[in-house]
């Protein structure tokens, strides 16, 4: 397996987490410039809080899934809804 499909599965199963680079290269058995040039090729899913510490965003299918799910239960939920008049 490569090591970005090994990061990639990580953070993918992490949202939210708050790690240090050299968490993140020990956990993903990966150098830290494998790391490093993975969080600048994949800027969107991180945010820096300081240096060398990063928290995992969501992605944007992961985001867009949730939208999808929610307009969905909203659209079960009002169609049950009869008008008697």
């Amino acid at each position: 397996m490569s090591k970005q499909k090994i990061i990639d599965d990580f953070i993918n199963e992490n949202v939210g987490l708050t790690f240090s680079t050299r968490q993140l290269c020990t956990l993903c058995n990966c150098t830290l410039p494998t790391v490093l040039s993975y969080i600048k090729q994949n800027d969107a899913r991180f945010t820096k809080v300081k240096r060398g510490i990063y928290t995992i965003n969501a992605s944007i299918a992961s985001i867009v899934e949730s939208v999808a799910a929610e307009q969905s239960s909203q659209t079960m939920s009002t169609s049950n809804v009869f008008d008697w008049d």
